[in-house]
């Protein structure tokens, strides 16, 4: 391919390189108020977002963070993480630990490590499920990351994914309810954790542009070079004026285009050869 092909199509390969380049992430972390936990009863706590970038669309991008909960006989709670914007999804992000169905009371270990941070996302591999069972009602379920589970499954849900390209900006509600009375708590806080598509800084946008005007310019320059003319066939005499037929070569459409022959008496020579036209 000669550099005046190249020249009317690496641009526009160029350009759409430019245009598709994968976005990157970034992680947007927000704080709600926490407070006491009506025994039975529920207590909700909103966090309104206004960044206008969407949610990853694959992954687990949204993280749950429940911080200073202590509350006894952990298998009273239930916990849910609404999103209301461009429609609504509410996901558990976990619910009556332990119990295997309505009638069961569920794991008696309590929320109330002293770190008290309860983090939940589908991705984690922390299995409160296992945890909390092995405990009794005198322990502590310790701090960590586990994933979320829906009411009487200990296997992980999609809390994480569920919010999967959905715009970040909206009203995320979380809910804990208490649903068997005679055990009491409360938490301080919670956070929440989004993983949203970014977009380049817009002073990237002529270091671009500039880059791309320099490769057109050497693009054009390579381009000035044409490719051999057309040959022309030369009669007795070239030889003289042009010097010696230089090596064989192949044109455009692959023929060798270099030759010569010996013609005349054994003492001299008549050549045929061919050159490039002007």
């Amino acid at each position: 391919m000669y550099p005046m092909r190249l020249a009317s199509v690496m641009p526009r390969l160029l350009l759409g390189s430019v245009l598709c380049l994968p976005a990157s992430s970034a992680t947007l972390m927000f704080s709600g108020s926490g407070g006491v936990i009506p025994d039975p009863g529920v207590f909700s706590s909103d966090i309104i977002v206004t960044d206008l970038r969407d949610l990853l669309s694959f992954g687990n991008p949204v993280t749950v963070t429940l911080l200073g909960l202590d509350h006894s006989w952990a298998g009273d709670l239930e916990v849910t993480l609404t999103y209301s914007g461009i429609g609504s999804v509410t996901q558990y992000v976990f619910s009556r630990i332990g119990a295997a169905g309505p009638g069961d009371f569920g794991a008696s270990a309590n929320f109330g490590d002293p770190t008290g941070r309860y983090s939940f996302n589908s991705g984690f591999a922390g299995d409160l499920w296992t945890v909390a069972g092995a405990l009794g009602d005198a322990d502590l379920i310790p701090s960590g990351d586990y994933w979320p589970t829906d009411p009487f499954s200990p296997a992980p849900n999609s809390l994480s994914s569920a919010f999967n390209g959905l715009p970040a900006a909206g009203t995320w509600t979380l809910t804990i309810s208490d649903l068997a009375a005679g055990e009491t708590g409360q938490y301080i806080a919670w956070d929440l954790t989004l993983e949203v598509v970014d977009v380049p800084e817009p002073a990237t946008a002529p270091v671009m542009l500039a880059a791309l005007a320099a490769f057109l310019i050497r693009l054009r320059i390579l381009a000035s070079h044409r490719p051999p003319a057309p040959l022309k066939s030369r009669g007795a005499g070239a030889l003289a004026r042009a010097g010696p037929p230089g090596p064989a070569w192949r044109d455009q459409g692959g023929t060798l285009r270099s030759r010569r022959t010996a013609q005349g008496p054994p003492h001299g020579f008549h050549f045929h050869w061919w050159a490039a036209g002007p």
